[in-house]
């Protein structure tokens, strides 16, 4: 099936132009990895009609009124986007699929990429464990995790390869990783390639080397996620109606720029809808 729209993310700015989309009569599918930052507030008490309610409460929320309206809603993640002519290819978790258009709302660029990781993608680095590890079964891995969903992958990894050894790229919370997973102490630093020995270099002089490295944060950087896409700082560049560089591909939300505020979210997203559907009718 080919979708008129795959948007990348389900906060305020992707569950917004759902609606629009849907309103419109487009097929939409969605597909994100979690919360994101909307996901760690506490309060939300600057957007009307939802005061007092936690940011995951919200995201809950925005994602069933999407769904509702006839949205396509997949908790996985997109880790390559490539242009075929008159369509876009997507790499949604283990499976391809295929959309006329696309928009971007993966929020802000938080986790620079380390040296050497975009050199070796796809020989050696993967982004995803479940579209890749049936590739290394039973051969030794390193996962660079960031957050429980990595622990989930880490411990998935295990169960297929020899051995898996995880570090983490940011702290957070361990008590569920498999105990056969090789806890390494250090940051990770850089990865390199050696024949066909992939090694990664950690804080304090410590090397771990694998088949592979998994490297596992909730998103992908936009410039590899699709390449060609023109960035400024840390935002995709978009003109007034929320397109980027790319024909058919606009960008919401975060992802876009300052202010990041679930209130300027929602109208990139409805902004970017109707951009987009006008658009489609001219292809």
């Amino acid at each position: 099936m080919t979708y008129d729209v795959l948007i990348v993310g389900a906060g305020p700015a992707g569950c917004s132009a759902a609606l629009t989309l849907r309103n419109r009569n487009h097929s939409v599918l969605m597909a994100y990895t979690g919360d994101g930052a909307l996901g760690l507030a506490e309060k939300i008490n600057n957007y009307p009609g939802v005061r007092g309610k936690s940011g995951r409460e919200i995201a809950e929320l925005f994602r069933k009124e999407a769904e509702e309206a006839g949205a396509e809603i997949r908790k996985e993640k997109v880790t390559q986007l490539l242009p075929m002519g008159d369509t876009f290819s997507a790499a949604v978790g283990a499976d391809i699929v295929s959309a006329k258009a696309l928009l971007l709302t993966i929020g802000a660029a938080r986790a620079k990429e380390l040296p050497g990781e975009k050199e070796w993608l796809g020989r050696g680095v993967s982004y995803c464990a479940t579209c890749d590890a049936m590739l290394y079964r039973n051969r030794p891995v390193i996962v660079l995790g960031t957050d429980q969903e990595s622990v989930e992958e880490a411990n998935f990894l295990a169960t297929v390869c020899s051995k898996v050894s995880y570090a983490c790229e940011k702290k957070h919370d361990l008590s569920a990783l498999d105990e056969k997973i090789a806890r390494l102490s250090g940051k990770p630093l850089s990865i390199e390639k050696e024949g066909k020995t992939v090694r990664v270099t950690l804080e304090g002089g410590e090397k771990a080397e694998a088949d592979c490295v998994f490297v596992l944060r909730p998103t992908v950087a936009p410039s590899t996620l699709l390449p060609g896409l023109e960035t400024e700082g840390s935002a995709i560049r978009h003109d007034e109606k929320m397109h980027t560089s790319i024909p058919r591909v606009c960008v919401a939300g975060d992802a876009a720029g300052a202010p990041l505020q679930v209130a300027k979210a929602v109208g990139d997203g409805c902004v970017a809808a109707y951009s987009l559907s006008e658009d489609l009718k001219k292809a």
